[in-house]
């Protein structure tokens, strides 16, 4: 299984995306600091939730 960097390696268009969504995502940290977190807090429990769920 590739991680994320190596994909990005191999797919230069990858890298691109990638760096897109990474300023659009800093963007709306700054312009809409609530907004972010409580986006980024919901990704979180999100990927929390699906963890313990994968395990039991």
């Amino acid at each position: 299984m590739k991680t994320k960097w190596q994909r990005i390696r191999s797919n230069p268009r990858d890298a691109i995306l990638t760096g897109i969504s990474g300023l659009i995502w800093v963007w709306v940290l700054l312009k809409f600091p609530i907004l972010a977190w409580s986006i980024f807090g919901l990704a979180i429990a999100a990927g929390l939730f699906a963890t313990l769920t994968r395990h039991k």
